[in-house]
């Protein structure tokens, strides 16, 4: 249990936890909220729940995140936060001297792996998505942390890679056949004749590519 600093509860009317805990503390509130996010949803996931789950009183949570929309916004940038500069943006500056397909080839295959390797963050991404549909505050917060920056970001390099064609669908396009093809995995697996190394993610790239290489190349 976190120890509570008493004083500065008196002069507050709020606990909080000792400072040299702190970072290290939200943290572990981070991970585990990121962990019970993504298997039940903003909706599904009590502030309670997680204060115990993580072997804090509710009175300390609070004191780190003062709702619970405070929590899931952190939540969903803490999941991002290996991801602070757009993947594109970073391969773009990195490999200049490369081809750019094979700058969008490395980009797709990044993508294509975090979904492949990391369950936790996928089913994190899809409960979001659910949720947008009915909480402004959780649509907000997937316009500001993909949109804004990743979408954004990858739609700024296809048009200096197809200036004639419609950049915004080719990103669409990118981001929607990777993630459907994963969030679909647990359905299709059962399907007979299915082949589970097609889901690797140097596969799934090249699939992905091949579609954007005859879609990029031909007449507008």
């Amino acid at each position: 249990m976190i120890a509570l600093n008493d004083s500065e509860s008196k002069k507050t009317g709020k606990t909080s936890p000792k400072l040299e805990n702190a970072q290290e503390t939200r943290d572990i509130i981070l991970s585990t909220a990121v962990s019970l996010f993504s298997k039940m949803g903003f909706n599904g996931v009590s502030m309670r729940v997680l204060a115990k789950a993580v072997n804090i009183t509710p009175a300390a949570l609070y004191y780190y995140f003062p709702t619970k929309k405070d929590l899931h916004k952190a939540a969903v940038l803490y999941s991002y936060k290996d991801r602070d500069v757009p993947a594109v943006a970073m391969l773009a500056v990195n490999d200049a001297e490369q081809n750019p397909l094979l700058v969008l080839e490395k980009f797709i295959y990044r993508l294509s792996e975090r979904f492949y390797r990391d369950e936790q963050f996928m089913r994190l991404v899809q409960w979001t998505l659910l949720d947008a549909e009915h909480d402004e505050n959780i649509r907000n917060v997937i316009v500001e942390v993909v949109y804004q920056s990743h979408f954004a970001s990858l739609q700024k390099f296809l048009e200096q890679l197809a200036p004639k064609k419609d950049c915004y669908m080719l990103a669409t396009f990118i981001f929607g056949m990777v993630m459907q093809n994963y969030f679909t995995l647990p359905i299709r697996k059962h399907i007979t004749d299915h082949q589970m190394e097609m889901e690797e993610p140097h596969e799934v790239t090249r699939r992905v590519m091949q579609l954007l290489n005859n879609g990029m190349s031909g007449k507008t």
